[in-house]
């Protein structure tokens, strides 16, 4: 009778281990999601800063051309590269964003899993000690 709660104590260590593991791997999938997301997002966002960008561009083009000035020469011509130019590097920043973002969600999902990794075989070791405790007082072994 004195094995089934030494059997327990085992079982038990085996189950928070497993359990650990498996909640380490839940928390590296959703970090996977999170990085994959964090660069669908940038990947929009920069699209709609483009887009901006070209109205913005459009716009001073069209104040140039209804003042009766030539778009393609000079200060305006410099003026319009200038904006696209700020237009494609706030773009790149947004893009730059949102990949380290993703590179961060990335390395804390290995750092979730890896830590799992510890959390299982400390609870596989602490199991193991309570279960050789237990059935040395049980008379076991």
């Amino acid at each position: 009778m004195a094995v089934l709660p030494v059997a327990m104590i085992a079982a038990t260590a085996v189950i928070s281990a497993a359990g650990t593991l498996a909640a380490g791997q839940a928390q590296a999938n959703a970090a996977a999601y999170n990085a994959k997301l964090a660069r669908m997002q940038a990947a929009a966002s920069g699209a709609q800063v483009e887009q901006d960008w070209r109205r913005k561009i459009a716009e001073t083009k069209a104040a140039y051309a209804a003042s009766g000035v030539d778009v393609g020469t000079g200060s305006p011509l410099e003026v319009v590269a200038d904006e696209a130019t700020q237009g494609a590097l706030a773009k790149r920043l947004v893009l730059w964003k949102g990949a380290t973002e993703s590179q961060q969600e990335k390395y804390a999902g290995e750092q979730a899993k890896a830590s799992s990794y510890i959390g299982a075989g400390t609870s596989l070791l602490t199991g193991a000690g309570k279960t050789y405790t237990a059935g040395q007082g049980a008379g076991l072994w």
